[in-house]
């Protein structure tokens, strides 16, 4: 009987131990999930906000009344990850920080883990000032647009492509609590939207070091 009741205690305690990272895994680590078979058509206008008293970045993609999926910060393979999953939870894309860049950069991955392309930080500096400039690549590692930081207090980034037109826009106004990130596309197609949705999520995780 001592025996049973020995062995029921482990069980238990196995049991219970088991529950636990089963809610650690849930919350602070990712497993992969079924790949998204289409891309959410977003509008020309969108949001991403930012989820308050959350374990990390949770972003909803939303517009007016309608939520189009979620950006989501976790870890996977032993680094931060950005995870775009639609309403169905199924993935999207997600990015990382690459281990080897000048700069920081993230690559972006569709759902397959086919890479799309990278968002890239680069920081000059001179005896006058210092600029920081954002860039986009594509699948090929082509810029395919940029821009440089304009403002301190909110932030303001207007995406230009190589010929200097305004293809998109990204605006963060002063948050005490969570970010709000206001994209508007000036031009569709110019930029992959699994792109354009990490570059809030991903500034807002740099910002937060």
């Amino acid at each position: 009987m001592a025996m049973n009741k020995k062995n029921g205690l482990k069980v238990w305690l196995r049991a219970s131990l088991a529950g636990v990272a089963r809610v650690r895994l849930g919350t602070w680590f990712y497993w992969p999930v079924e790949p998204a078979t289409s891309v959410p058509q977003l509008p020309a206008a969108f949001e991403l906000n930012e989820r308050v008293f959350n374990v990390g970045h949770t972003f909803d993609v939303q517009s007016g009344d309608t939520t189009y999926g979620k950006v989501e910060e976790k870890w996977f393979r032993f680094t931060k990850t950005l995870f775009y999953t639609d309403n169905d939870g199924k993935l999207v894309a997600y990015a990382r920080k690459a281990f080897i860049s000048f700069g920081t950069r993230i690559d972006v991955f569709d759902g397959n883990g086919v890479y799309i392309g990278s968002l890239q930080k680069q920081v000059f500096s001179s005896l006058l000032k210092v600029t920081t400039t954002y860039s986009v690549l594509d699948a090929k590692g082509y810029e395919i647009a940029s821009c440089q930081k304009t403002s301190i207090i909110t932030t303001d980034m207007q995406l230009q492509d190589i010929a200097g037109n305004h293809v998109a826009e990204l605006y963060r106004p002063l948050s005490l609590v969570g970010d709000s990130w206001l994209l508007k596309v000036h031009k569709a197609g110019a930029i992959d939207s699994r792109l354009l949705v990490m570059i809030g999520p991903f500034k807002t995780m740099a910002d937060s070091k």
